[in-house]
């Protein structure tokens, strides 16, 4: 599959368009498209003589694990497309592996609807064709014969997981350089590199699975497969639910818990603004030395003539005229 990059940058951003790119960046994009098209071409002539079957369950797999990713230790992702692509590899050739990786990267690329960009569709199919094809090559190459050893195809799949993970890394890397005129070896060194356990990894279950399947006919696994696919995706859906539910609460915390420190904020603010009030009638002289020793005049007296408790120097009645 395509590797995505983290970083912001015209090529991968959604809202790049094709005629914003540089003029380099546009030739890469065109090479690759005019590559993947001949390829394709290439590619098709040799569908008539596979196992439909198998052909058909791969290709099943490829639409379906277009987006389907496990998460490893440490954050990791590995792409079931990947595995599904090397597992082409090994059971039908270069050249229906080739087909089988388009129809998936086409998926993943293409939709949601939304996320779909022309020109991102047209590199990443020529990049998966030309990648496929060279690494299907170098793994036949590494496994002859109608019979080969168990260690030879273990050899062929880690070597075709090289190639692959070369291929998408430094195609990738290559246009997002030409796109942002930056170092290709900068790029790929500090976006790419960590990324080649994770392509071994999806070589040696390719490995393991396509053993597996070549024990049971095609017909039965394409039977057996949709139920477990359902079965993975009602996994992912409880879990996806679970992470929800696991957001909201500690949305729901972190709401709490700011709540809580503008009421404490608050309640504070308001103490100081009552100690400097305090603080300053303490401050404040009267006229006449202190208040409460301070005689007050007729006329003082007869502004509070409804209710006044009597002071010293003013000596008057509740209601007196």
């Amino acid at each position: 599959m395509p590797i995505k990059m983290k970083t912001e940058v015209p090529i991968l951003n959604d809202k790049a368009q094709f005629k914003s790119l540089p003029p380099a960046a546009r030739l890469a994009v065109a090479v690759f498209g005019m590559v993947g098209l001949l390829l394709l071409i290439v590619s098709t002539r040799w569908a008539g003589q596979l196992d439909a079957a198998h052909f058909g369950l791969m290709l099943f797999l490829a639409v379906v694990t277009a987006h389907a990713k496990v998460r490893l230790i440490g954050g990791s992702s590995l792409s079931l497309l990947t595995t599904v692509v090397l597992m082409s590899v090994m059971m039908l050739g270069a050249e229906a592996a080739v087909l089988v990786s388009v129809c998936g990267v086409y998926v993943q690329t293409a939709f949601p609807r939304r996320r779909c960009i022309p020109h991102h569709i047209v590199f990443n199919i020529g990049m998966i064709a030309l990648t496929v094809l060279v690494a299907g090559k170098a793994y036949h190459w590494m496994v002859r014969g109608f019979h080969p050893f168990t260690f030879d195809e273990l050899v062929g799949s880690l070597v075709a997981s090289l190639i692959y993970y070369l291929g998408n890394s430094l195609c990738v890397s290559l246009i997002v350089a030409l796109s942002t005129r930056r170092s290709m070896f900068r790029l790929w060194h500090d976006n790419f590199l960590y990324t080649a356990p994770l392509f071994f990894l999806a070589g040696l279950l390719a490995f393991l699975v396509s053993k597996l399947i070549w024990s049971f006919p095609g017909i039965t696994l394409m039977v057996a497969l949709p139920i477990l696919y359902l079965s993975y995706y009602s996994y992912r859906v409880y879990l996806r639910s679970l992470e929800s539910e696991k957001t909201h609460s500690a949305e729901m915390a972190e709401l709490f818990n700011s709540t809580l420190s503008t009421l404490a904020l608050a309640i504070d603010a308001r103490d100081r603004n009552d100690s400097r009030i305090h603080s300053q009638q303490d401050r404040t002289p009267h006229p006449g030395g202190n208040e409460e020793n301070a005689p007050a005049s007729p006329a003082r007296c007869r502004d509070h003539l409804e209710y006044q408790i009597p002071v010293s120097g003013c000596r008057f009645d509740y209601g007196a005229p």
